[in-house]
C-alpha cells in the first residue's frame, strides 16, 4: 500500500483504507475492505453468487451503477462495479478466496468535490497491492 494512505482497523473482519489529505487537510475519499463468511466450494460459482449477490442485494438502487468486466490483479479475479450516490463516486472490487470459504470487497468512496477520473488517480496505485493470501 502506498506510504500515504492509512489504515484504521474497525474489527477482524473490516479495515478502513483512508487516501491521503488534500489541500484542505481531509481525506477526499477511503476504500472499505470487507470479508465475509461463504459455504466454500467451487470457486467460479462462489465468484458468480457474490457478485449477483452483491448487485442485487448491497448495490440495488444506486445511480448509474455498471459491472465493468473482470479484471485480474496479482493472479486473483475480480468482478467490479461502478455507480454514484448523490454525493460520492463508488467503485467496488470483489473476489472470493480459493476454497470458496470467503469473500472479499474492496469498496472505493470518493466524494464528489473531485471527479471520478481524481478519485480514480487517487486510489487506483493501491489495488496492485493486493495478494491474496
Amino acid at each position: 500500500m502506498p506510504p500515504d494512505w492509512t489504515i484504521d482497523a474497525t474489527n477482524a473482519s473490516l479495515q478502513t483504507l483512508e487516501a491521503p489529505k488534500d489541500a484542505t487537510g481531509f481525506p477526499p475519499g477511503r476504500g472499505g475492505i470487507g470479508v465475509g463468511s461463504l459455504a466454500g466450494g467451487d470457486q467460479a460459482e462462489q465468484f458468480d453468487w457474490v457478485a449477483k449477490h452483491a448487485k442485487e442485494n448491497d448495490y440495488a438502487g444506486y445511480d448509474n451503477f455498471k459491472r465493468l468486466p473482470d479484471e485480474v490483479i496479482n493472479g486473483t479475479k475480480f468482478f467490479r462495479f461502478q455507480f454514484d450516490s448523490e454525493a460520492v463516486w463508488w467503485d467496488v472490487y470483489g473476489t472470493v478466496t480459493a476454497d470458496g470459504e470467503h469473500s472479499i470487497l474492496i469498496e472505493w468512496q470518493f466524494d464528489k468535490t473531485i471527479d471520478r477520473k481524481q478519485a480514480e488517480d487517487i486510489w487506483s496505485p493501491v489495488m496492485p497491492t493486493f495478494k491474496m493470501p
